[in-house]
């Protein structure tokens, strides 16, 4: 592994990110920085976390070399194109559950992790 610490880009920015992904990432500060979040929509119910960016523009995200890690935190339907876009960008993901919708799409991303050179988990 690595000794630096690892900058995340969330996709997501609900509950599931607030109160679950977030604070383990922050309770980490040695190893973890969450650099970004996208979410569709910004504002809503979650106070933005200081120093970190928020953002509609998922591609610049994707394309910020300063990215190490995706976290996706979104609607299950949404996991199978979302994860694929972030390996397609030569990203690392964790993707929340429900993974993707069938084994065919599971077996997809693996193959494409691995012909990208990283990781996807759930």
């Amino acid at each position: 592994m690595t000794d630096r610490i690892l900058n995340i880009g969330f996709i997501g920015n609900g509950k599931g990110a607030n109160r679950y992904h977030m604070p383990f990432s922050l309770a980490l500060p040695e190893k973890f920085k969450i650099k970004t979040v996208y979410a569709r929509h910004l504002g809503g119910p979650w106070a933005e976390l200081p120093g970190v960016e928020y953002t509609t523009d998922l591609e610049a995200m994707l394309a910020d070399p300063q990215i190490d890690i995706v976290e996706i935190s979104t609607p299950h339907s949404t996991h199978y194109a979302l994860t694929k876009q972030a390996l397609e960008a030569g990203r690392h993901v964790v993707c929340d559950k429900a993974f993707v919708g069938t084994v065919a799409e599971a077996e997809e991303l693996y193959a494409l992790a691995q012909a990208k050179g990283v990781t996807v988990q759930c």
